[in-house]
């Protein structure tokens, strides 16, 4: 380790480096510099990870130094030295992220403690530093995959919500979700009997070079779509955005047409702002590439381009409702009550925009989509109705509706928590259950989660958040608890007791009693004989 000690006093600077000397920091390599100038070369050039300095010193002084370390991120970390009435120079070093200030005279134990808490923090530091190089490495190595995957994951979850945590994730990974169109392609195989999966490869081959030609498209390939994210200069389709769109267009039908033999449907959502519109801007392209295919068939002779703007006016309502529906829905099946008042407020002011035919037919899919969620939590049939007795018919919300409503969702919701909670005990039960009939074979997790037919990361989260416990721990759990049974009632040998509840391996049965009880089997049997004796 170095220690750079900074002082004008010579006195001062041996004093330091002596009380150093005959501390545990003995061998450490120990710089000097007397004034700030030179401590800032000495720094530059031999990296010492701790610096001792004093904050007065003529002409420049340490909070001079303390603050080029800071402005130029040097590797070190500074400890300042100062006088009693000097503590306006200590806020001041504190703010340019001093680690530490020390009050002259320096006590040797003080100063000694001090720079082992720095050495750690530098440790801190650099195990900072490297997991950060080593990210920026990995980031850099794997950026284009990372984006791809990250985009794929949003677009697969049809009623995504969006995070904080995951606008800065888009940001680290380079993407911009400020004001945006999101586009489609699909390529449709122009012979008449296309060979099997002709479309997934044409996707997948088109994303790929698309990935080459086009750098400003974040790009990836769902199936036989591949979706790219367009980030506009403005909402509005700029003569500039056009000639953006039209390169798009000729390129990819050239190429779908010479090197894929098909041809291109080229879908343009609405503009969207952040990635909570995503779901939305998915639904309109989606609904693009349906009216297209109606409109032209698979294998046009040119490309077709369908812009949502141009198909909203017959089909972006159905679109609107049904996503304002779908949200309501699944901010219900989140178990939010804040959300589910706000979708549900939502929803009712669309309809109240809508005809009275719509209307019914929108509420009647939302007690259909709700009644069908409860069916699916084991809501009792009776709550059934939860929804007809609170959602205003007249979608007004006066009267107390707005009230009745909240109230309505609170009842909802405390319906839907306990039947998850019953559902959720029963599962546990049958873990338990399962355990106690299984102990004695050789069973794992996975065994124990097809038998209640689910997957065993689930079991594992299940049982954790309800027990405190993971599988294994309650196997051994009853398995022990058996063992000791056995010990205490029948005089069957270590080996094959252990075979009895599900150890194969005396030995390894040995190991893990001992590990639990702190003793071996033997003696429990002999200290549970001495027991019952007395």
């Amino acid at each position: 380790m170095k220690i750079l000690i900074v002082d004008d006093e010579p006195i001062i600077r041996n004093s330091l480096r002596k009380t150093i000397r005959t501390s545990a920091y003995a061998d450490a390599e120990i710089l000097t510099a007397d004034n700030a100038e030179d401590a800032l070369v000495a720094l530059r050039r031999s990296q010492p990870e701790i610096v001792l300095t004093d904050i007065q010193m003529p002409c420049k002084n340490g909070l001079t130094l303390l603050k080029a370390v800071t402005e130029e991120k040097l590797q070190t970390v500074v400890i300042c030295i100062t006088g009693y009435s000097d503590f306006d120079y200590v806020r001041t070093a504190l703010r340019y992220q001093a680690f530490d200030y020390l009050l002259k005279p320096v006590q040797a134990d003080l100063l000694i403690s001090c720079i082992g808490r720095a050495e750690q923090h530098y440790r801190q530091l650099e195990n900072s530093k490297k997991l950060s190089d080593a990210l920026e490495t990995f980031y850099k190595n794997n950026s284009e995959g990372l984006r791809k995957q990250f985009f794929e994951n949003l677009l697969l979850d049809p009623l995504h919500v969006s995070t904080p945590e995951e606008e800065k994730q888009a940001l680290a990974l380079g993407m911009s979700f400020c004001d945006y169109r999101l586009l489609a392609i699909r390529c449709c195989p122009n012979e008449e009997e296309p060979l099997p999966n002709q479309s997934f490869f044409a996707a997948y081959t088109l994303s790929k070079r698309l990935r080459q030609n086009f750098l400003q498209f974040h790009s990836c390939y769902i199936g036989d779509i591949v979706y790219l994210l367009w980030k506009v200069e403005s909402p509005e389709l700029t003569e500039g955005n056009m000639n953006t769109l039209q390169q798009l267009e000729n390129w990819a039908s050239e190429f779908a047409k010479t090197e894929l033999f098909s041809s291109v449907v080229l879908a343009v959502s609405n503009p969207g702002h952040g990635i909570g519109m995503l779901p939305l801007l998915s639904r309109q392209v989606a609904a693009c590439l349906a009216s297209a295919h109606a409109a032209h068939g698979a294998g046009s002779d040119g490309p077709v381009v369908c812009f949502y703007e141009d198909i909203a006016d017959f089909s972006g309502r159905v679109i609107d409702t049904n996503d304002r529906i779908a949200q309501f829905v699944h901010a219900i099946y989140a178990g939010d009550e804040t959300a589910c008042f706000e979708k549900a407020e939502h929803l009712l002011q669309h309809l109240r925009q809508e005809s009275e035919e719509t209307r019914a037919a929108a509420l009647k899919i939302t007690e259909l989509n709700i009644g069908l969620l409860l069916r699916n939590l084991g809501v009792p049939n009776e709550e059934d109705d939860l929804l007809a007795k609170f959602l205003p018919r007249n979608l007004d919300m006066t009267n107390g509706d707005a009230e009745r409503l909240r109230a309505g969702l609170g009842s909802l919701l405390s319906a839907i928590a306990s039947a998850r909670k019953s559902h959720t005990s029963q599962l546990v039960d049958r873990m338990l259950e399962f355990i106690n009939q299984n102990f004695m074979r050789p069973v794992g997790l996975a065994d124990a989660a097809e038998s209640i037919g689910r997957n065993a990361s689930y079991v594992s989260r299940l049982l954790n958040k309800e027990l405190g416990k993971g599988f294994a721990s309650l196997l051994t759990e009853k398995r022990i608890a058996e063992a000791k049974i056995l010990l205490e009632t029948t005089m069957l040998k270590t080996s094959e007791i252990a075979e009895k509840v599900g150890y194969p391996n005396p030995r390894y049965f040995q190991q893990v009693f001992c590990s639990k009880m702190e003793m071996t089997p033997s003696e429990y049997r002999q200290i549970a004989a001495a027991f019952h004796e007395s």
